[in-house]
Parts: structure tokens; sequence; C-alpha cells
């Protein structure tokens, strides 16, 4: 038996291809190509929707700690202040004790009256607030 050429039509061709498996073995690797790349792209979108969720979370933290700072600075800012208050008091209570060590007692007491616990340290000495 001899081949010959001219006696193949366009069908014979076809049906000789699919059944060789070649077109199918094409078919398997683009479809399996595809079905990869179909699996790799939900994974990078899981893991994009994992980062942003991890992203979300630290911005809640920081907020938070942002506001606890400004907290905590606020209470330095009182505390600072209050001991400037009783830098001050003891600085004018001591500045009139040291006139009335060196000047008769009574007479500077009556031109330099002692200076008075300010109504915010009051609390500090319950004892004194009577």
């Amino acid at each position: 038996m001899m081949f010959h050429l001219e006696t193949l039509d366009i069908t014979t061709i076809v049906v000789a291809l699919l059944s060789s498996g070649a077109v199918a073995s094409i078919l398997t690797v683009v479809l399996t190509r595809r079905d990869r790349l179909s699996h790799a792209y939900r994974e990078l979108t899981d893991a994009q929707s994992n980062m942003q969720a991890e992203i979300d979370a630290q911005d809640a933290k920081l907020s938070k700690l942002f506001k606890e700072n400004d907290s905590l600075r606020d209470t330095l800012h009182a505390y600072e202040d209050k001991d400037l208050e009783r830098t001050r008091y003891i600085r004018g209570l001591y500045h009139w004790m040291d006139g009335l060590c060196q000047e008769e007692g009574l007479a500077y007491v009556r031109t330099h009256p002692k200076p008075s616990l300010p109504d915010s340290m009051r609390v500090d000495f319950p004892r004194f607030a009577r």
C-alpha cells in the first residue's frame, strides 16, 4: 500500500489529528496552564486581602497608641504645671522665712505676710485645709 497525498481531504486530516492525541495534549496543556494561572491569581488576591487586613489592624493599634501617647503627654504637662506651682510656693515661703530671720520678726510679718498655700495645693495637705 502506498500513501498518496492527493487522496487526503481536510476531514481526514482533522480526524487523524484528533485521533492521534496531539490536539488533546495541546488542549490539556492550555487548560492546565489556565487553571494554574487562575489558582495563582486566587492565592494572590487572598494574600492581598490578608495583608490589607493586617495593615488595617496595625493602623488601629497605632491610632490607639497615639491617643494613649497624647493622654500621657497631657498628664505629664499637668504634673509639670503642678510641680512648677509647688516650686514657686516653696521658694516664696523660703524667701519670706529668710526675711523673717534677718529682720525683727513681728515688724517683718506685719509688712510681709506669709505666702498663702495655693488652693490647688490644699488637696495635697488635707490636715492644713481646715
